[in-house]
C-alpha cells in the first residue's frame, strides 16, 4: 500500500529505539491512513514520503517545512506521538518549524535561530500537486489542512487576500522583436501579466547551493514577490549541479526590483519555483514575463526551454538562436551600466536585455552561463521591454 511505504520512510525506527515508540508509530500509520480514506482535506497535513535528513535543516524536494506549532503540536497529539513544546533548549540551532529527536519527541522550533543538529530531524509535510509527485501513488494520497468555521462568522478565508489596483491599459511595445512559439501572447502579457519585484527585506533565505552567503536551506526565497488573483506568491530559487559563489554581497536584491545571483566562471541552471505565500502550494501563473539584465561583455549567456517567446528591444545587442522550444541569447559586446532604476532603462540597457515570456507556469529552468572571471546574473519580473509602460 503506498501509505505504508511514505509511513515506513517517515517513521520507521532504528532496532534500538523503544518499543514504546514503535508502538505510538502504528497508531499514528492508522489514524493517517484512516483520514486518506475520507475527505480530501484532513486534521493535519500529509507527511512528507521522504524524511528530512539528520542534522540537517532541509526538507526533501517536493515537501516544505510544518512551520505553525500550533499545528505542529496537534499533528504530534493526532500521531500519538510526544509533543514537547517549543524554544525550550539551548541557544543552538534547530530545523525550522517541526523537528524530532531520537526517540521521535517532536518540538518545533518557531523563531531561530535555523540550522541542522545532530540527533534532530525535520518533520516536514508533503506540497500537493508538486512535479516531484505527479503520476506516483503520492499525488493522490495527499490532502491538504481542512478549513474549519466559526459560529461568529458566515463565511472562512484560507488564506489572506491582497488588495490590487486597476492600472491604465498598456499596450505591445512597438519597439521590439520577438521569437519563439506564442509570440501572439504579448498583448495578453501586457493585459494581464503576473509581475514579480525582488526586495531585499523579503530575502528570508540566501543560500543558493549551500554556498551562503546566509544559512538555511540550499535556496534563495523571496517572500510576498508578487500577487496572483489577490494571492501573495513567493519565488524560491535552486541551483541544479555545481555553484561557484561569486563575492557574497552579490546575492541580493538591488534597489528593491530585480533580484542577484553573483558567480564565478561557470555553467549553471537555476530552478524557479512560484508557490502560494500562504500555503506554499505551487501556484501556476498565467502569464509571467521574467527579464535578465546586463547579458553584456560578450562573456555571457542566457538559455531557456520554457519560455514561449523571447522579447528583444529594436535594435539589440544581444545575438539569439532557436532550437525546438529552446533559446539561447549571447550577450552583447559592449558593457553597460547596472540600472538605477530596472522599470526605466536607457537605450544601451535595453540593447543588453531580454525578456522571456512564460505561460501556465509555477516553475521554469533558466541557464545562465559567464566566461569572465566573476559577474552577476541579474532579474525581474518585468513587462517592460515587451510592453510601453506609463513613464
Amino acid at each position: 500500500m503506498a501509505f505504508a511505504y511514505r509511513a515506513s520512510l517517515l517513521f520507521v525506527a532504528v532496532a534500538s529505539e523503544t518499543d514504546d515508540a514503535l508502538s505510538l508509530l502504528q497508531t499514528a500509520i492508522v489514524k493517517q491512513h484512516k483520514q486518506e480514506q475520507g475527505p480530501k482535506c484532513g486534521v493535519v497535513p500529509t507527511i512528507c514520503p521522504e524524511e528530512g535528513k539528520a542534522k540537517t535543516d532541509e526538507c526533501p524536494e517536493g515537501c516544505k517545512y510544518i512551520e505553525d506549532c500550533d499545528m505542529c503540536q496537534q499533528a504530534a497529539v493526532f500521531w500519538n506521538l510526544s509533543y514537547g513544546g517549543e524554544n525550550n533548549w539551548p541557544n543552538d540551532p534547530r530545523p525550522h518549524g517541526c523537528f524530532r529527536n531520537r526517540k521521535w519527541q517532536i518540538k518545533c522550533n518557531p523563531d531561530g535561530p535555523y540550522g541542522g543538529f545532530r540527533g534532530k530531524w525535520p518533520v516536514c509535510q508533503q506540497i500537493c500537486g508538486h512535479p516531484r509527485w505527479v503520476g506516483t501513488d503520492y499525488e493522490t494520497t495527499c490532502h491538504a489542512v481542512c478549513t474549519t468555521t466559526t459560529t461568529t462568522t458566515t463565511t472562512t478565508k484560507s488564506y489572506v487576500t491582497v488588495v490590487t489596483t486597476t492600472t491604465k491599459e498598456v499596450k505591445p511595445d512597438p519597439d521590439t522583436t520577438c521569437t519563439g512559439q506564442d509570440c501572439g501572447i504579448i498583448p495578453e502579457v501586457c493585459a494581464n501579466a503576473t509581475q514579480v519585484f525582488f526586495r531585499m527585506g523579503d530575502l528570508v533565505h540566501n543560500n543558493l547551493g549551500g554556498k551562503g552567503p546566509g544559512g538555511g536551506p540550499a535556496e534563495m526565497k523571496f517572500v510576498k514577490a508578487a500577487v496572483l488573483d489577490s494571492r501573495e506568491l513567493d519565488v524560491i530559487i535552486h541551483v541544479k549541479g555545481n555553484y561557484n559563489l561569486g563575492p557574497p554581497s552579490w546575492n541580493e536584491a538591488i534597489n528593491n526590483q530585480a533580484g542577484s545571483i553573483g558567480a564565478s566562471q561557470g555553467k549553471y541552471t537555476f530552478q524557479f519555483d512560484i508557490v502560494y505565500h500562504e500555503t506554499q502550494e505551487p501556484a501556476t501563473v498565467p502569464y509571467l514575463p521574467m527579464t535578465y539584465y546586463d547579458v553584456d561583455a560578450n562573456t555571457e549567456w542566457v538559455a531557456s526551454c520554457d519560455a514561449t517567446a523571447f522579447v528583444l528591444h529594436s535594435p539589440t545587442d544581444i545575438r539569439g538562436t532557436c532550437t525546438g522550444n529552446c533559446c539561447e541569447h549571447k550577450g552583447a559586446v559592449a558593457q553597460v551600466r547596472t540600472p538605477s532604476n530596472f522599470e526605466s532603462l536607457d537605450a544601451q540597457q535595453k540593447k543588453a536585455a531580454v525578456t522571456y515570456l512564460y505561460k501556465d507556469v509555477h516553475h521554469f529552468d533558466v541557464t545562465w552561463t559567464l566566461t569572465r572571471s566573476v559577474g552577476g546574473f541579474m532579474f525581474m519580473g518585468s513587462k517592460g521591454m515587451a510592453c510601453e509602460m506609463p513613464r
